[in-house]
């Protein structure tokens, strides 16, 4: 049986605590009531057993310090700061529609999913602005509330970017494997397109609804952000359009130079692309249908032919032809005569050589022969 949690009902500096809501690497968070405005709020504490270290007091008030310079209608507010019986607490607005983790458990329309990438990247291009890097984001550090709107929070491991201190990141590789990019997996410098492909991993998961690289450890995930490319969405999702597609792995892209440069070029980019999608699905039907109800709109559009007329006769040209036209057709006519008359008289002149012959050939042997003397009566 699970130990009761101590804090559950007490109330710390006016914030009373009815429920728990969730433990995460460096904090516990609790649903509790502002008695003064009578509102429920998020209350983040840092366990005790953290205090003692540096590294996640450090981070927490580094939190703290982040998120109170960063003002945008899509990144999650903090109320207040504190500290009660030396614990150090956090108050923020309350999103009773939970995580967008929780969404996943369902398929999420791709209108919806773009709708969700249209507010979480001008919340992550506005903190860039104040030089501000996430470098954890996932979707359970993105709230949804009732309305659809979505909320990036959880800046714990957060760093202003070209900041001197940074004891963090010095420790050691810092954030979730499966979100990591691969300069941030590999430890090197980093910047904002970093979360980039991190907003690119959140996509592909809504989109395809699995992470593109899965691994039995931590580390091998880590590895397979650096070295491998990221399986095809569609594989997953059939019925995920090309274009989207496209646009999703160009958000992955391992060279940094190469992914989206800001949020609003990859939610420009997912935009054109639903649209083309649309475009394809619905219109090109359309066209084919049109084609053929246009075919006959198209005679009857026509003019109509005139009733049919008696054939007119041969049009004869006063005009003389030209020798071009005919001076090769009399020759023709002219040799075809004189050959046949050719060869005639030479046939003619053959013949009765031939007969001249024969007779004489006769002549001479019945006179051999002495056929002659008997026919003459000799």
């Amino acid at each position: 049986m699970a130990t009761p949690d101590p804090l559950i009902g007490k109330t710390l500096n006016g914030y009373e605590i009815t429920r728990l809501i969730g433990r995460g690497g460096m904090a516990t968070v609790y649903e509790a009531r502002q008695i003064s405005m009578n509102r429920f709020v998020a209350l983040k504490i840092l366990p005790r057993h953290l205090i003692e270290n540096e590294q996640f007091l450090q981070r927490f008030h580094r939190e703290v310090r982040i998120i109170a310079q960063l003002e945008h209608r899509n990144i999650i507010p903090v109320y207040d700061f504190g500290e009660v019986d030396d614990l150090p607490y956090i108050v923020m607005r309350y999103m009773p529609y939970g995580s967008l983790d929780r969404a996943l458990k369902q398929p999420i329309e791709l209108d919806q999913v773009v709708h969700i990438m249209a507010q979480i990247a001008p919340a992550l291009d506005y903190a860039h602005s104040k030089m501000v890097l996430h470098r954890d984001l996932k979707p359970s550090n993105i709230l949804m509330d009732e309305s659809g709107g979505a909320y990036l929070t959880d800046f714990g491991i957060a760093r202003i970017a070209n900041d001197e201190v940074n004891v963090i990141t010095t420790q050691g590789v810092v954030g979730t494997p499966a979100y990591m990019s691969p300069e941030q997996a590999q430890g090197k410098e980093l910047d904002h397109r970093s979360d980039l492909y991190a907003l690119g991993v959140v996509l592909y998961e809504l989109c395809s609804g699995r992470r593109p690289f899965i691994a039995d450890t931590p580390y091998g995930v880590a590895v397979m952000q650096v070295t491998m490319p990221p399986p095809l969405p569609s594989q997953f999702n059939p019925k995920l359009p090309g274009s989207v597609e496209v646009v999703i792995l160009q958000a992955l892209d391992k060279r940094a130079e190469r992914r989206f440069q800001n949020g609003a070029e990859l939610v420009a980019a997912l935009e054109i692309a639903l649209h083309h999608q649309v475009t394809l699905e619905q219109t090109q039907p359309a066209r084919a249908t049109s084609v053929k109800d246009t075919r006959p709109r198209q005679v009857v559009a026509r003019p109509q032919p005139l009733p049919a007329q008696p054939t007119p006769p041969p049009v004869h040209y006063s005009r003389p032809p030209s020798s071009h036209e005919y001076v090769p057709v009399k020759p023709r006519a002219q040799r075809k005569d004189n050959n046949v008359w050719m060869s005639l008289i030479l046939g003619s002149v053959v013949g009765c050589f031939l007969l001249t012959l024969l007779i004489t050939g006769l002549a001479v042997w019945l006179v051999n022969n002495g056929w002659l003397d008997g026919l003459l009566g000799r």
